[in-house]
């Protein structure tokens, strides 16, 4: 039985991207469930951004995210608060890593 390893090189990347997409997806919905909110301009800027095959980025974009997300002196509402981003992530990150695996070892199969 013939390999085509490139095939299968591609089959994997893109397996893996779409694997690594959901988990960002799935990260900026529980971030989003923590970030303060008050009028909801900081949670509406939430955002998952391709940058290359495999690689994105889940971002805030507004002048005061970093400050929300650093400043633990802040008071929120309840269920909000500071490291919104941080905090779901290393929550998750195993969970990430086994999903994206997970998915890679049923594409071989």
């Amino acid at each position: 039985m013939a390999v085509n390893l490139s095939e299968l090189e591609r089959l994997i990347a893109q397996v893996a991207d779409q694997a690594i997409h959901d988990c960002a997806d799935d990260l900026l919905a529980k971030s989003g469930e923590q970030v303060p909110h008050d009028m909801g301009t900081l949670e509406l800027s939430g955002e998952v951004i391709r940058l290359d095959a495999g690689k994105y980025i889940v971002s805030y974009n507004t002048a005061y995210a970093v400050k929300q997300h650093e400043d633990l002196t802040l008071r929120h509402q309840r269920g909000r608060k500071a490291k919104y981003l941080e905090d779901p992530y290393n929550e998750n990150a195993q969970k990430y890593k086994d999903y994206i695996a997970a998915k890679i070892a049923e594409a071989l199969k």
